[in-house]
Parts: C-alpha cells; sequence; structure tokens
C-alpha cells in the first residue's frame, strides 16, 4: 500500500488574512476548527501546548487532500516567507477556470507570473500568487490542445 496525501498545515503569519485567501479567494471550505492542546515541543518542535487548526478542504472532492492554517500559540513573532525555503517550495492546486486567478487579484493577492508547461502530459496554463504568508502558491489550468 503506498502514501496517499492528506495535508499540508501552514504555521501563519496573519490568520484572518490566511483564511481569506484559502476560503474567499481559492474557495476551499472549513471543514474543521479546532484548539489542540498536545505536546507540540515534542511533535512539531514547537515551544507551546496548544495550536489552533483550522482546515480546509474542496467540498466536492473529500479526496483531494486538506490545507490547515496553524495558529501556534508560543509568541514567536512570524514573519512572512522571503526565497524558497528548505523544503517546501510552493504549494500547486488544479483549477478548472481563471476565475480563481482573478478573483484572488481582486483580493488583493495578482499573479507575479505566468506560463505554459506540461506535466504528464497534459498542457497546463500556470499562474503564481503569493498567499499572506509569502508561500508561492501555483495554480495550474489545463488548456485544451
Amino acid at each position: 500500500m503506498r502514501a496517499k496525501f492528506h495535508h499540508l498545515a501552514i504555521a501563519v503569519v496573519d490568520f484572518e488574512q490566511s483564511l481569506r485567501f484559502y476560503r474567499d479567494g481559492l474557495g476551499l471550505q472549513v471543514v474543521f476548527d479546532e484548539f489542540l492542546e498536545r505536546d507540540w515541543q515534542r511533535l512539531l518542535r514547537s515551544p507551546c501546548r496548544r495550536i489552533r487548526e483550522v482546515a480546509l478542504a474542496d467540498p466536492e472532492d473529500p479526496h483531494a487532500g486538506v490545507i490547515a492554517l496553524a495558529v501556534f500559540e508560543d509568541g514567536i513573532d512570524r514573519r512572512p516567507a522571503v526565497g524558497p525555503p528548505v523544503g517546501v517550495s510552493h504549494l500547486a492546486f488544479n483549477i478548472a477556470s481563471d476565475e480563481v486567478v482573478k478573483r484572488l487579484a481582486r483580493l488583493g493577492y495578482p499573479a507575479h507570473g505566468e506560463g505554459e508547461t506540461v506535466l504528464g502530459g497534459v498542457k497546463l496554463h500556470v499562474s503564481f500568487v503569493c498567499d499572506p504568508n509569502g508561500i508561492v502558491v501555483e495554480l495550474a489550468r489545463a488548456v485544451d490542445a
């Protein structure tokens, strides 16, 4: 049995702006909003005991994977990422139309790059935006041949 993607948790700089980007901009739906108390020092190397985690998903595809916005109650002053971090370089979503790109631009998150590529034999139009945390988000739309 192979592993299947479940979720990606993002330690956010600004929760409200992050929620606005992923919910209002990308159209994901909140499926979980809880305060979780665990030994986060041991599990995630964070000096806190409590995290607010808000999970967002595609309401039409429960198997698509989840984005979790994590608010760590640890007092660390987080700043938006600058440049590619060690580990994850960007986050990518499939979109059906450019309406998502336009909606994000209206919310204050314009595309900073666009182009075309081929992945797995499928021609894609890709747009790149930054979320409120400085994470590069790629939006890929299949292009009819």
